[in-house]
């Protein structure tokens, strides 16, 4: 197929969004190209993310919105709010489509967890951060929603919604990326020309790293093995616990 909207396009799984000129409109696609809807604003969208059944939109006036990946009917809207000075950094809803994770504002900057409960927003955690980000962010839940994993400052923090723990990990590197295989967490983070690949544990230990220079890299998990592109090349690593 062929996308025909003008725009950039993101693709999340087998699922075809576009975000149109202007930065605050964007247009869901079938797996033709062909648009089945679209949501225009007038406010900048600053985060989005998607699964299935929804996708959540963050703008640069502190709203979140979520939409039906089918029809675009937006069911929810809100505020985290505590800050100063409201902005979407980064947004993740989870698998189950039972959570909402945020960071945003600034002066009082800080990651919210909300829950949704017969299509209502619910704050049942936040944090605030003490070194503020003031660009995007990336925010990820694991597979089994229990996890969030988010980058800020010099740290990679991994909260786990069962436990209500905050698992810290130092990072000087700005996350660009986060895989997943059935034991192992996989968050690639970049400074320059410098990528550090972390390996996370699913109890949020990290059980080894390391780093490699490239101008251009992306990581991909399947089952136990690691993927990892750099410039012209991709190799292979098999990953295996003794």
């Amino acid at each position: 197929g062929i996308i025909t909207q003008a725009g950039y396009p993101y693709f999340v799984e087998d699922q075809i969004f576009v975000f149109l000129p202007g930065g605050s409109s964007f247009a869901k696609c079938n797996s033709t190209g062909k648009e089945i809807w679209k949501n225009q604003s007038t406010v900048p969208i600053t985060a989005f993310n998607s699964n299935q059944t929804y996708c959540v939109v963050g703008y640069a006036d502190g709203i979140i919105k979520v939409f039906s990946n089918e029809d675009g009917n937006c069911i929810i809207e809100y505020a985290p709010g505590g800050s100063d000075f409201p902005i979407i950094h980064g947004i993740a809803i989870s698998e189950d489509g039972k959570y909402i994770a945020s960071i945003s504002g600034h002066n009082s900057q800080r990651f919210v967890l909300t829950q949704i409960i017969n299509n209502q927003p619910k704050i049942i955690h936040h944090t605030f951060l003490t070194d503020e980000v003031f660009s995007r962010v990336l925010v990820k839940f694991t597979k089994d929603s229990q996890n969030i994993i988010y980058n800020f400052g010099n740290f990679i923090n991994i909260y786990n919604i069962q436990k209500d723990e905050t698992t810290t990990i130092p990072s000087k590197e700005k996350l660009i990326s986060i895989e997943e295989s059935d034991s192992i967490v996989y968050a690639l983070g970049k400074h320059k020309n410098n990528y550090t690949v972390y390996m996370i544990e699913n109890t949020n230990t990290l059980i080894g790293n390391f780093s490699f220079t490239a101008n251009n890299a992306f990581i991909k998990a399947n089952k136990e093995y690691l993927y990892i592109g750099k410039d012209n090349s991709i190799s292979q690593i098999l990953v295996t616990k003794k």
